[in-house]
């Protein structure tokens, strides 16, 4: 047996199998085979929280299933189950880690999606996860669409009517097209997808189906890809965030048990998901050049900080807790939610201030803090994979890449940002919406033009700071362009556009 995992002053214990049925809830919640729970699996999907031992069997049931399969298609299944699946989300999730798995079995449909992601992340995977961009020149890449398109052909076929394992097939396949769209760099049709899941969901949100753990599986997998569209996205989010139902949320969160890391997630996502509604209305504010004077929203940014506050303390004190972080992946789940919590506080800190570009500056610390954990991260992943000869490459929640971004484009301090950019680099990714490969490119043209005085002889080091407007890939991919202004003294200056290939 391995020795315990130390990390500053925690001890990260191997998990032990509880030896509960029908599924022992310590092994299946980190993704972990469990000796203890039967092989019987049922073909049916009428609880996903029932087999927690189907990864193993049904993968063994679909290649036989299909025996006649050509070897492209056996191969491009295996990679998903193998890697793409397990390995898709950096928290738990019982859509990722077996009710995907179940349906592969069960539809046709949900397999040919399956095999097509598995394929096109494999193929990416073996170029060096570069910038995501359709390759149809390579015929790995061509077949993966291709079974893509087989997917979407029986999808039109289908009817979706009152049978569960229809609506829950149609929406495994919807979660699979975002993933194939956003590896092959299509943004629009991506966000259309999870939409059109969405469309779904709330139709049916009467159903004694919409109560199971089935919708509960598929409703989780559906927010969190809602919340990261929003930044690419003007609609903005299609779940709505209430502030009160925060204050609410935050008066429920256990103090000690298993499940704490869960439900501090769910907090998370609320807590910055409230965050970002507040954001996007105070830049529709800013950018009509209406000044913010109203108190209420200076009170609600005070009580949003206090919020980013209290749950960084939260993260502080679980993280030192051997009962919660029982494995790396939970070590790695709780880093992550610690730089996406400072990355948010960040940004609601300085939204009000009247040069919102200077107000970044107060919070060098916060910056510094994000590197120095994204680089824990890196390592441990780094660390983890060298146990599985792979590390993860793919994966459908936000990780470190938002954070370092915001860290290369808004923190000044030359050295921070720039090996943000470099861990960017260096972390060759696909986190649902961020490319780590656009992100690193993206943010190292903005620094560039940021400090492009600071190599001028006898000239004093400064910084212009700029304000990104907006950044367009072009439709036939082969460029993105990049639109901004720089700022001074709190003025924004003519609009100023920069063609970068990819």
């Amino acid at each position: 047996m391995r020795r315990p995992l130390i990390k500053g002053d925690c001890r990260i214990r191997r998990v032990k199998c509880d030896e509960q049925k029908p599924s022992c809830r310590r092994c299946s919640s980190t993704g972990r085979a469990c000796d203890w729970i039967t092989q019987k699996t049922s073909k049916s999907t009428k609880d996903v929280t029932a087999s927690a031992s189907a990864p193993l069997v049904l993968q063994k049931a679909i290649l036989a299933k299909i025996p006649a399969a050509k070897s492209l298609e056996l191969r491009g299944f295996e990679f998903f189950m193998s890697r793409t699946a397990p390995e898709m989300t950096y928290f738990h999730s019982d859509f990722w880690q077996q009710l995907v798995l179940q349906l592969s079995h069960s539809d046709s449909m949900v397999l040919r999606a399956a095999i097509a992601l598995g394929t096109l992340h494999e193929n990416e995977e073996s170029l060096g996860m570069g910038i995501s961009k359709d390759r149809m020149y390579d015929s790995r890449h061509r077949f993966g669409v291709a079974q893509y398109n087989a997917a979407i052909s029986l999808l039109l076929n289908k009817r979706l009517d009152e049978d569960r394992d229809v609506k829950a097939a149609t929406l495994a396949t919807c979660l699979i097209f975002v993933h194939i769209e956003l590896v092959r760099g299509r943004y629009g049709p991506a966000v259309e997808h999870i939409r059109s899941g969405l469309k779904i969901l709330n139709m049916n949100h009467s159903d004694d189906y919409m109560q199971s753990s089935i919708q509960s599986a598929l409703a989780t997998a559906f927010m969190r890809l809602d919340l990261q569209c929003a930044h690419f996205d003007d609609a903005g989010t299609a779940i709505e965030y209430n502030y009160n139902d925060l204050v609410r949320y935050k008066q429920t969160v256990p103090r000690s048990g298993f499940d704490r890391l869960h439900v501090v997630k769910q907090q998370g996502d609320k807590l910055i998901g409230t965050t970002f509604k507040f954001l996007k209305v105070c830049e529709h504010i800013r950018d009509a050049d209406i000044s913010i004077d109203d108190p209420a929203f200076f009170e609600r940014q005070r009580n949003l900080r206090s919020f980013h506050i209290a749950y960084r303390s939260e993260l502080d004190s679980l993280m030192c807790h051997p009962d919660i972080i029982i494995s790396e992946r939970h070590w790695q789940s709780a880093l992550l939610m610690k730089m996406q919590v400072i990355a948010s506080y960040i940004q609601v800190s300085g939204i009000l201030a009247k040069d919102k570009e200077v107000a970044y500056d107060e919070h060098v610390i916060d910056f510094t803090e994000v590197v120095a954990l994204a680089e824990k991260f890196i390592l441990s992943s780094s660390e983890s994979s060298g146990f599985r000869k792979q590390r993860q490459t793919l994966s459908a929640d936000w990780g470190i890449v938002p954070p370092l971004f915001l860290t290369a484009i808004k923190c000044r301090e030359h050295f921070i940002r720039r090996k943000a950019v470099a861990l960017l680099e260096a972390w060759p990714h696909r986190e649902g919406f961020w490319d780590s490969a656009l992100a690193g490119k993206f943010a190292k043209e903005l620094v560039g033009i940021e400090e492009a005085d600071a190599a001028i002889p006898g000239v004093p080091r400064r910084v212009v700071r700029t304000t990104i407007i907006n950044a367009d890939i072009v439709e036939e991919q082969t460029h993105f362009v990049l639109t901004f202004s720089r700022m001074r003294d709190s003025i924004r200056g003519p609009k100023e556009a920069l063609s970068v290939p990819i």
